[in-house]
């Protein structure tokens, strides 16, 4: 039996976050060469609410699309680390924000496939994949041919090779390409069938493929930190 969704508007999606604690970024900061654009980033999202949305995090990208990649990886990953507690790797990540942008505009001029440009993209630091990555593409804004970046992250994978999920009928090229296990490794290869998949759906529903993406994810990710 699957598990029916209920979409979420498009100001919900834009307000979707979690709460922000800069305290955890210190660690970093005593790491990065320069701290003054993680300084200004954590500045920057701060709010009256406590709350890091989508939306803050696209104002610092249009301000300074550098600080864009810092600020897509704190609202990201608002403990300040991946799963397991690794963190080193964001802090190579900030120093490396001007590259990030740099190849991100060089993809976007030449409308690179999705998955040829993620792969370039997880080559810029050691340790920081497609969670990260499709995140910063997803906050600069940029297209690929398949369309617009979305976040791709476990939680959005979960929810599409999961037979409770209502929506996962809507993505079977991308559940094809991720198989039955193991689907960490696949998920470069699949990402431009899941930017084409949930652009069909979002058309066929009259909403944008990133309100698609947050009802993937909430299906999926355990309740409590975000909203």
């Amino acid at each position: 039996m699957t598990q029916a969704i209920q979409l979420p508007t498009v100001a919900e999606m834009m307000g979707f976050g979690s709460s922000h604690n800069p305290k955890v970024w210190e660690k970093h900061r005593a790491l990065v060469r320069d701290p003054f654009p993680l300084d200004s980033v954590l500045q920057s999202c701060q709010s009256k609410s406590g709350k890091l949305t989508r939306h803050r995090v696209f104002e610092i990208a249009r301000a300074k699309p550098e600080f864009g990649v810092i600020a897509a990886i704190v609202w990201g990953f608002p403990r300040g680390g991946r799963p397991g507690g690794q963190w080193i790797s964001f802090a190579h990540a900030f120093d490396a924000a001007q590259r990030f942008m740099e190849v991100l505009a060089e993809l976007s001029a030449h409308a690179a496939p999705a998955t040829q440009a993620i792969e370039r993209l997880n080559q810029l630091v050691a340790g920081v994949g497609f969670a990260s990555t499709t995140k910063i593409a997803y906050f600069a804004r940029v297209s690929f041919r398949e369309g617009p970046a979305l976040i791709y992250d476990a939680n959005v994978i979960k929810a599409i090779t999961s037979a409770k999920d209502s929506l996962a009928g809507a993505f079977p090229r991308t559940r094809s390409i991720l198989g039955s296990s193991n689907f960490y490794p696949k998920a470069t290869r699949s990402y431009g069938s899941y930017i084409e998949e949930a652009s069909a759906l979002a058309a066929h529903l009259q909403t944008t493929p990133e309100v698609i993406e947050l009802a993937l994810f909430r299906s999926a990710a355990r309740p409590g930190m975000w909203s």
